[in-house]
């Protein structure tokens, strides 16, 4: 059944078993990465460490993956391969450019109002307290009755509150 699978990957071979697959065998992989922070760096660090999705009928392709130079197995569930949503792989895509590195979203500052757009907190407001790094931001929200929390989120997870 064509479909969207998981494969694990030895130790940093996730670009040589995605660029073999595609060029030998035509299977459609995807291989979502940071953006490289070094300059003249081919490519950033991967999102998922050690995994890459193969696009393909995997009945019928499962010996030309299994055994594709840096593939350590293909992910399964006992006996059975396991196919992960094209749900999942559009919103994952949905985040990348067409090299499948992660678009990064502009970062709000310190003192801005913001409102989560996913997560527990969804829906609720507050105030960029500070940035953890590229990846986290510590947001102050206050709860009901007056009563402040801080929690961290990723900056994708908020957007502009309309609230000035």
């Amino acid at each position: 059944m064509q479909g969207w699978y998981l494969v694990t990957t030895k130790l940093k071979s996730e670009l040589r078993v995605k660029r073999n697959l595609e060029h030998t065998h035509a299977i459609t992989c995807f291989f979502p990465t940071y953006p490289a922070r070094k300059a003249g760096s081919p490519v950033g660090m991967p999102l998922f460490a050690r995994y890459v999705f193969v696009n393909c009928d995997m009945e019928n392709s499962k010996h030309k993956v299994q055994f594709s130079p840096g593939v350590s197995r293909i992910v399964t569930f006992g006996d059975q391969f396991v196919p992960i949503a094209d749900d999942v792989i559009r919103c994952l895509k949905a985040r990348c450019d067409d090299h499948d590195v992660l678009i990064e979203t502009p970062q709000p500052d310190p003192g801005e109002r913001v409102r989560v757009t996913r997560g527990v907190f969804e829906g609720c407001e507050g105030i960029i307290r500070e940035k953890r790094g590229t990846r986290r931001i510590q947001l102050l929200l206050e709860l009901a009755y007056g009563r402040l929390i801080t929690i961290e989120v990723d900056p994708g997870d908020l957007e502009a509150s309309v609230k000035a």
